[in-house]
């Protein structure tokens, strides 16, 4: 028989451990299905550790032959990517009393309706996202209309080199081009209030805004997980979102710009990227129950590892948004495909087309009117094959004043200036490019 005191002392030794592990969570199962609603992020987000949904996983979209679960989908311990931020207050969060708008995982994010009392009693039919892009299946919608975005990247109209009294004139000259959206970079070291005033600037001219959070390009496998990411990306997101998720002139949110494994596509860094992507993603609809959410990811790639990657990553619940970056001349067949199979809208976040040499000449004559009419029948294309957005690289205003009294050429190889014979182009094939319901008439109207 055990002496009293021997057993007590046991006990205290015994008791912290079992403490302990009651209090460790177990590595969650993994999760390569869709998730039921925005409340398992909100259930999750402090806890560190992905949702992990009760309902069975839907017919698998991997090709035959593919592992369908990945170690990432068990998020060993340096690959866990825990969800930073704090749920929305749902006291005060638009459409709070049903959080599952959040990720609509019947294909439709945030679309559902709630009904309300009118001025003279009757009832009216509206939604918590009204006035915020949505999707239905495979296409862009705004309150129920159907949206093909159409623009350009304009990065330079963030940098904090470029005196921002200059900023409005160029978005007001765009709109008038037929612009309506812009694909731009805030990252974490940009004046968010800037950022509120060029949202209001694309309110005034109707213009949206697809926001890109970083830039991964030359970076690769190493950042994910890495310092950058975790002290400042991280923060970065989770402030921005929560800053901004009210406003409709935010078109989607984009995660990272091309993420990638810099050269060497090993299926760890496969699987770390997608695994980051669908944390990002999950914190972003816990912040923020509407707005749509894109990878970033510049397309299919070129193995079957990428392919599958690729597909997996578009089909989660919480990306709303097929991404492809592509040359005008480039087919894309894959990504057209993943979209159509995945019901997701395709954006091609860049679209690139020389018409300059390096010095910034043009590389003929009639280089630029060339272009003009390869980038027209182009949209042309991607429209009839169900495309949902075409965003070219990118914008080049030429001279622009920096802040301390110098001046910038803003031009490359790629660059579109405001008397680009593009834009003549599309105005004679008039009715070529949709207009958006938040653009006016639109181009060549």
């Amino acid at each position: 028989m055990t002496p009293p005191e021997t057993m007590s002392r046991r006990l205290l030794i015994v008791l912290p451990i079992l403490v302990f592990a009651a209090c460790t969570p177990t590595q969650p199962a993994a999760i390569d299905r869709p998730v039921d609603a925005a409340d398992a992020f909100v259930a999750t987000a402090a806890s560190g550790t992905s949702p992990s949904p009760a309902d069975p996983a839907p017919p698998s979209t991997v090709p035959d032959g593919a592992a369908d679960i990945s170690p990432i989908d068990r998020y060993p311990a340096p690959l866990r990517f825990p969800y930073l931020a704090k749920p929305r207050d749902s006291a005060t969060a638009r459409g709070a009393n049903d959080a599952s708008n959040a990720s609509d995982m019947s294909g439709t994010s945030g679309t559902s309706d709630t009904t309300d009392a009118a001025p003279n009693g009757d009832t009216a039919v509206t939604s918590p996202c009204a006035g915020i892009l949505q999707r239905d299946g495979d296409r862009f919608v705004l309150d129920g209309q159907p949206v093909f975005l159409f623009g350009l990247n304009a990065t330079m109209l963030m940098d904090r080199e470029v005196k921002e009294d200059q900023i409005e004139p160029l978005v007001a000259a765009l709109g008038e081009r037929g612009v309506n959206t812009i694909r731009v970079w805030f990252f974490e070291d940009e004046d968010p209030d800037r950022f509120a005033r060029l949202l209001d600037s694309g309110a005034r001219h109707g213009v949206r805004f697809v926001v890109t959070l970083a830039d991964n390009v030359f970076k690769g496998r190493d950042w994910f997980g890495g310092k950058e990411d975790e002290k400042r990306y991280r923060p970065h997101l989770a402030r921005t979102v929560e800053r901004f998720k009210d406003r409709p002139e935010v078109a989607a949110w984009e995660l990272i710009n091309e993420p990638n494994c810099a050269g060497n596509p090993t299926q760890e860094c496969l699987d770390t990227i997608k695994g980051w992507l669908r944390a990002r993603a999950a914190e972003v609809k816990a912040i923020d129950a509407c707005h749509l959410v894109s990878t970033g990811m510049i397309g299919a790639g070129n193995y079957d590892e990428d392919l599958t990657m690729y597909r997996r990553v578009h089909r989660e619940p919480v990306i709303d948004i097929v991404s492809a970056h592509r040359r005008s001349s480039d087919e894309s067949e894959k990504e057209r495909a993943a979209a159509e199979e995945l019901d997701r809208p395709l954006l091609y976040g860049e679209i690139y087309d020389e018409g300059y040499d390096d010095g910034c000449n043009p590389l003929s004559d009639d280089a630029l009117s060339r272009r003009a009419e390869r980038i027209a029948d182009d949209v042309r294309d991607a429209i009839h094959n169900g495309v949902d957005g075409y965003l070219l690289w990118d914008f080049a205003p030429g001279t622009i004043r920096r802040t301390g009294g110098k001046t910038k050429d803003y031009c490359n190889k790629f660059g579109y200036g405001l008397d680009d014979p593009l834009w003549a182009a599309l105005k004679e094939r008039a009715g070529l490019v949709p207009a958006a319901p938040w653009h006016g008439a639109g181009v060549g109207r």
